[in-house]
């Protein structure tokens, strides 16, 4: 069928446009031949769209206080035809064996999928399940597309073609009721209008000009699931032109629709995560443009915002407190708890568990096993299903539970709350590498093996985010901070690779710090100075070398450009952690450090020979002052106003002065 247009402006279809005197009979032999077929319809459909755009034209995620307009968040969803937990990977990733551990490395990515535009796929099939975890974006997907066919704005701007009438039910709703599945649908139509509004619904659906969207089957108790499944079934014979739309949890999904397409919610892409993140701060963009910068400095976070649900959660505690790696261990905390319990709480929903031992405290602490057996074994992000459920059958003995039961415990896992989730049919995974490295953590300070691991692996990347999440912790964390300030020590360094290491060490200092380091006002200070005293350092060495860096403020952060007398090949590697380290301290401000840094600029003053005279001690200032400008923006531009109006300044350097200024004014100081 073709589809048209009515004044109204909402699209209708072609089979309505009959002459308005022609008699319904041939439509509804039920009704009188008076009845003017047109507007009967007209009543009908606009009845069926106004009440679809009311149910799903807001969403309300945990935590907010009030709801968004779906049509101001949403982004166009992607969809996987490949559904990880079904396919066997050609390879598996092993604990240690004789030849040594196989290891993955946290730069190393998931599989990436191909995925296709979601509006695009559901025009073009008839019968779709739509899987994916917990917080995915299935029922926004699914409202979005309610949302679309009852409203013309959002309906010609989407890839959908052909205009259908969407009935919209949550099944665990239809669950409590024994009504067949055409019955419960078309009795809120006819509460609203007329009885004669079943027949219309009957035509629609015949004529397959209606769109069944089905929302969450996994909320279905597992008792009846079946017998749900098989109203669908007895729904889509006897309409068979029909379109539905399913969605269910991937891990709960077993089958038993055959006429459908599977396909899996894709993660969202960068493009989407800053348009919902716009979307959330269009009252105050720049402090959306903050958080978005602040993912691009943040790894760990950043993988968060890969679904909807937990996007939502940081944006949430962003808008309260702006200082997100101060928070960053409760952050994760709250992502836990929300996949854990509070999700499913605030949809009025308990999932039943098959184990009543397994509490979600216990769950936690498998996580922490799983998590430390790993990684400290040198194998991360991948983990074989048969090696898997021998470790957690051994543990769970703990509890009660016997070893043949951890299969039944990892799919229960799994099903509620998506933190450690099956990716192929023969390996599971972290839903985020991040989850692990926090576990991880937990379990080393639990354990009380967090110096043994720190001291092993402090040089190792792949560790320097499970070391943040140790000193955020742990209650008394000085002997971490006082390791890494012995190893970033800068004296005797004579070469730029070993400053290098040296500098990412400052970085991780200083992260620690921003994280929430418990410490006593005296070693924080400790800790500050320090950290100035190593830029001195850095400098020397710098200079010694040849080189003056020099910092320069961006929209985004800080870059460093520099002045070359001896350039060495390594020198942009040891510049790539220095701007690290000054990126971190405009992104993550840290007032004590502030205030120490415009306490002793003086001192840079004095050092120095005279021969290299005012470049580079100003250069210096720079590289000191300019990461500052996001918590002393006003300090900041009273020194480089003073550098400005000195004497014998080096043109160079006066431009780059200029321009930080500018981006100062622009961008800082609001």
């Amino acid at each position: 069928m073709s589809s048209g247009k009515s004044e109204g402006g909402l699209p209708v279809f072609s089979w309505f446009d009959e002459p308005i005197k022609q008699s319904v009979s041939s439509v509804f032999h039920t009704l009188n031949h008076g009845v003017e077929s047109l507007d009967l319809f007209r009543k009908f459909r606009n009845a069926q769209f106004l009440s679809v755009s009311e149910e799903t034209k807001y969403v309300k995620i945990l935590g907010m206080a009030q709801p968004l307009a779906l049509r101001d968040i949403y982004s166009p969803a992607r969809l996987s035809t490949s559904i990880g937990r079904r396919l066997f990977r050609p390879e598996t990733v092993c604990g240690r064996e004789e030849s040594g551990p196989a290891e993955v490395t946290h730069q190393e990515k998931k599989p990436e999928k191909l995925s296709i535009d979601a509006e695009a796929f559901v025009e073009k099939h008839n019968r779709i399940i739509v899987l994916g975890g917990p917080g995915s974006g299935k029922t926004t997907l699914l409202k979005h597309l309610a949302l679309a066919y009852s409203t013309k704005e959002i309906f010609v701007n989407t890839k959908l073609s052909k205009s259908l009438l969407p009935v919209y039910i949550a099944l665990p709703a239809l669950a409590k009721t024994e009504n067949s599945l055409f019955d419960y649908a078309a009795k809120p139509l006819c509460d609203k209008t007329t009885d004669f509004a079943k027949d219309y619904l009957q035509r629609t659906f015949d004529k397959g000009l209606g769109v069944l969207l089905l929302d969450s089957l996994d909320e279905v108790p597992v008792p009846i699931r079946k017998a749900v499944l098989d109203r669908i079934i007895e729904f889509e014979k006897r309409f068979p032109l029909s379109k539905i739309v399913l969605t269910c949890r991937a891990a709960d999904y077993e089958g038993g629709l055959e006429n459908f397409h599977e396909v899996e919610i894709a993660r969202l892409s960068n493009p989407a995560v800053n348009k919902i993140i716009k979307a959330w701060f269009k009252d105050d963009s720049e402090k959306g443009s903050d958080l978005i910068r602040m993912l691009k400095a943040d790894r760990g976070v950043s993988a968060l915002t890969e679904t909807p649900l937990l996007l939502s959660l940081l944006c949430i505690q962003f808008r309260h407190d702006l200082a997100l790696p101060k928070r960053k261990t409760e952050l994760y905390r709250r992502c836990i708890d929300t996949l854990l319990r509070d999700w499913d709480t605030t949809r009025r929903f308990r999932r039943d568990s098959a184990y009543s031992q397994l509490t979600d405290e216990r769950k936690e602490r498998i996580f922490e096993h799983v998590a430390h057996h790993y990684f400290t074994d040198g194998v991360r992000l991948r983990f074989p299903s048969d090696a898997l459920k021998l470790i957690v059958g051994e543990y769970t003995e703990r509890f009660g539970l016997e070893k043949q039961q951890a299969d039944g415990v990892l799919n229960e896992i799994e099903c509620h709350h998506g933190i450690l989730e099956r990716i192929s049919a023969d390996t599971y995974a972290f839903s985020h590498t991040s989850f692990q490295e926090y576990f991880v953590a937990r379990a080393l300070i639990s354990r009380r093996q967090e110096m043994e691991y720190v001291r092993k692996h402090f040089d190792d990347d792949n560790w320097l985010s499970v070391i943040e999440f140790v000193v955020a912790q742990q209650e008394a964390p000085e002997e971490v901070l006082e390791f890494l300030m012995a190893r970033s020590v800068m004296s005797q360094v004579m070469t730029y690779p070993a400053m290098a290491r040296r500098t990412k060490l400052l970085w991780l200092l200083y992260r620690c710090l921003c994280a929430g380091a418990t410490v006593e006002p005296t070693f924080r200070e400790k800790v500050v100075r320090h950290l100035f005293d190593s830029q001195l350092e850095m400098a020397r060495i710098y200079r010694l070398g040849g080189v003056i860096p020099v910092a320069a403020l961006e929209r985004d952060g800080v870059r460093h450009p520099f002045f070359s007398f001896k350039k060495k090949p390594t020198l942009t590697a040891a510049l790539q952690p220095y701007r690290m380290l000054a990126n971190e301290m405009v992104l993550s401000p840290l007032t004590h450090y502030a205030n120490h840094v415009l306490n002793r600029l003086d001192e840079v003053d004095e050092l120095g020979d005279k021969g290299n005279h005012i470049l580079v001690r100003r250069a210096l200032r720079l590289c000191l002052l300019i990461p500052l400008a996001s918590v002393r923006p006003l300090d900041v531009k009273s020194q480089l106003e003073q550098m400005l109006s000195g004497d014998g300044f080096d043109r160079s350097l006066n431009l780059v002065v200029a321009e930080s200024l500018a981006v100062l004014q622009n961008h800082y100081l609001r």
